[in-house]
């Protein structure tokens, strides 16, 4: 299971960041991500006809997105590079997934406490599709939007939930090491 939280849209989380020059935070977009993360709860233990209690033992990772806004942020922990050696380390996975959670929960507590609820197995992950915070932009005839630079794009780490998920389904797969 993944699921992927924009930060930009949460009101909690862009407080964090309100320092950040990233021009996404100027959106008035609605989150509802945490109603989401719930109905998701929902409908799994529906599906499988479990009770609000039980909890899935699939592999679920909570994907915090963009973290070009953030990750530099005074007070957040060292998010290490868990590929050693085209090997996934599983103890940087376990270190990087202590941090993100703990982002998560002092600003969005109650992400962790719907992802919990879901899964057994839940590691939190930092990553950004770009590396970089998008720039404002004006086409010709003066609209305003938002685009990467071309000559910037890094993604950053977005491989790794994917990669951590194999792992424990298929370990076969993606070699790994603790």
């Amino acid at each position: 299971i993944f699921f992927l939280f924009d930060p930009t849209i949460n009101p909690d989380f862009r407080r964090f960041i309100s320092d950040s020059e990233d021009p996404q935070l100027l959106s008035k977009v609605s989150d509802q991500q945490d109603i989401i993360l719930a109905e998701t709860e929902v409908r799994i233990k529906r599906l499988l006809g479990l009770n609000r209690h039980d909890k899935v033992d699939t592999p679920f990772a909570v994907v915090l997105g963009k973290c070009d806004s953030w990750i530099n942020k005074e007070g957040i922990g060292e998010i290490k590079d868990p590929i050693v050696d085209g090997k996934l380390d599983l103890n940087a996975v376990e270190s990087n997934s202590n941090v993100v959670r703990s982002i998560l929960e002092e600003h969005c507590p109650y992400v962790v406490a719907n992802a919990e609820r879901i899964s057994s197995d839940v590691r939190y992950f930092a990553t950004s599709a770009f590396g970089h915070t998008p720039l404002k932009f004006a086409d010709e005839k003066g609209a305003e939007f938002i685009a990467p630079d071309p000559s910037k794009i890094k993604p950053m780490f977005i491989e790794i939930p994917t990669m951590w998920a194999l792992s424990k389904v298929m370990p076969e797969i993606v070699p790994s090491f603790r």
